[in-house]
Protein backbone atom coordinates (compact mmCIF):
# COMPACT_ATOMS: atom_id res chain seq x y z
CA UNK A 1 0.00 0.00 0.00
CA UNK A 2 1.24 3.24 -0.59
CA UNK A 3 0.60 6.82 1.57
CA UNK A 4 -1.04 9.65 -0.26
CA UNK A 5 -2.07 13.04 0.67
CA UNK A 6 -4.17 15.11 -1.51
CA UNK A 7 -4.21 18.59 -1.11
CA UNK A 8 -7.72 20.08 -2.22
CA UNK A 9 -9.80 23.63 -0.87
CA UNK A 10 -11.87 22.58 1.32
CA UNK A 11 -13.71 19.42 3.19
CA UNK A 12 -16.38 19.43 0.62
CA UNK A 13 -13.56 18.46 -1.87
CA UNK A 14 -12.14 15.98 0.28
CA UNK A 15 -15.58 14.12 0.62
CA UNK A 16 -15.88 14.66 -2.98
CA UNK A 17 -12.79 12.42 -3.86
CA UNK A 18 -13.01 10.41 -0.89
CA UNK A 19 -16.23 9.24 -2.84
CA UNK A 20 -14.87 8.83 -5.91
CA UNK A 21 -12.21 6.63 -4.41
CA UNK A 22 -14.49 4.25 -2.81
CA UNK A 23 -14.47 2.09 -5.89
CA UNK A 24 -10.58 1.28 -5.42
CA UNK A 25 -8.06 -0.60 -2.69
CA UNK A 26 -7.80 2.09 -0.09
CA UNK A 27 -7.62 2.20 3.22
CA UNK A 28 -7.02 4.64 6.43
CA UNK A 29 -9.03 7.45 4.82
CA UNK A 30 -8.87 11.32 6.79
CA UNK A 31 -9.48 14.14 6.29
CA UNK A 32 -7.66 16.78 8.29
CA UNK A 33 -7.02 20.70 8.34
CA UNK A 34 -3.44 21.96 6.63
CA UNK A 35 -1.59 23.69 9.31
CA UNK A 36 1.55 24.78 8.08
CA UNK A 37 2.31 24.26 4.06
CA UNK A 38 5.73 26.46 3.94
CA UNK A 39 7.80 22.51 3.51
CA UNK A 40 4.96 21.48 1.15
CA UNK A 41 6.32 21.33 -2.78
CA UNK A 42 2.97 21.49 -4.69
CA UNK A 43 3.04 19.61 -8.08
CA UNK A 44 0.24 18.68 -10.20
CA UNK A 45 0.08 15.06 -11.28
CA UNK A 46 -1.38 13.33 -14.27
CA UNK A 47 -1.48 9.92 -16.19
CA UNK A 48 0.67 9.88 -19.07
CA UNK A 49 -1.51 8.86 -21.64
CA UNK A 50 1.15 8.80 -24.02
CA UNK A 51 4.32 10.53 -25.17
CA UNK A 52 3.58 13.89 -26.46
CA UNK A 53 3.21 16.86 -24.58
CA UNK A 54 5.03 15.62 -21.40
CA UNK A 55 8.51 17.50 -22.48
CA UNK A 56 8.08 18.90 -18.66
CA UNK A 57 7.06 16.34 -16.66
CA UNK A 58 8.52 14.47 -14.13
CA UNK A 59 8.01 11.04 -13.10
CA UNK A 60 10.43 10.75 -9.59
CA UNK A 61 12.71 8.00 -8.64
CA UNK A 62 10.08 5.42 -6.68
CA UNK A 63 6.84 5.59 -8.23
CA UNK A 64 5.51 3.90 -10.99
CA UNK A 65 6.32 5.42 -14.50
CA UNK A 66 2.33 4.87 -15.04
CA UNK A 67 2.05 8.44 -12.91
CA UNK A 68 3.58 11.78 -13.13
CA UNK A 69 3.73 15.56 -12.27
CA UNK A 70 4.54 18.69 -13.45
CA UNK A 71 5.70 21.80 -11.93
CA UNK A 72 3.24 24.43 -10.97
CA UNK A 73 2.57 27.67 -13.19
CA UNK A 74 2.56 31.00 -11.24
CA UNK A 75 -0.42 31.26 -11.24
CA UNK A 76 -1.25 27.64 -9.80
CA UNK A 77 1.58 28.61 -7.10
CA UNK A 78 -1.02 31.19 -5.87
CA UNK A 79 -4.06 29.08 -6.24
CA UNK A 80 -2.04 26.09 -4.06
CA UNK A 81 -2.28 28.90 -1.00
CA UNK A 82 -6.11 28.11 -1.02
CA UNK A 83 -5.72 23.93 -0.56
CA UNK A 84 -6.01 23.70 3.01
CA UNK A 85 -7.38 20.25 3.41
CA UNK A 86 -5.91 17.09 3.39
CA UNK A 87 -7.27 14.04 1.86
CA UNK A 88 -5.41 11.07 3.47
CA UNK A 89 -5.16 7.40 2.49
CA UNK A 90 -3.61 4.55 1.64
CA UNK A 91 -3.92 2.85 -1.63
CA UNK A 92 -3.31 -0.58 -3.32
CA UNK A 93 0.04 -0.17 -6.11
CA UNK A 94 -2.07 -1.73 -8.58
CA UNK A 95 -4.99 1.23 -8.14
CA UNK A 96 -2.53 3.74 -8.17
CA UNK A 97 -2.64 5.40 -11.70
CA UNK A 98 -6.67 4.91 -11.53
CA UNK A 99 -6.60 7.53 -7.89
CA UNK A 100 -3.53 9.63 -9.60
CA UNK A 101 -6.39 10.08 -12.55
CA UNK A 102 -9.26 10.47 -9.84
CA UNK A 103 -6.79 13.20 -8.11
CA UNK A 104 -6.09 14.96 -11.36
CA UNK A 105 -9.44 15.43 -12.52
CA UNK A 106 -10.44 16.54 -8.93
CA UNK A 107 -7.86 19.38 -8.99
CA UNK A 108 -6.18 17.98 -6.17
CA UNK A 109 -2.19 18.64 -5.55
CA UNK A 110 0.45 16.21 -4.42
CA UNK A 111 3.27 16.74 -2.43
CA UNK A 112 6.24 16.39 -5.20
CA UNK A 113 8.07 13.83 -2.25
CA UNK A 114 4.99 11.28 -3.44
CA UNK A 115 6.73 10.74 -6.37
CA UNK A 116 10.16 9.87 -4.70
CA UNK A 117 8.76 7.13 -2.06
Amino acid sequence: MKNVQVFVKDENEAEDLKTKLAKYNTEDIRVEKLVDDDLIDFVVPFVPSGTAGVDNAFTGTGTSHAVAFTELSEEEKKAARDKDTILAFKVAEKDLKEVVAEIQEAGGYLDRNFFDS
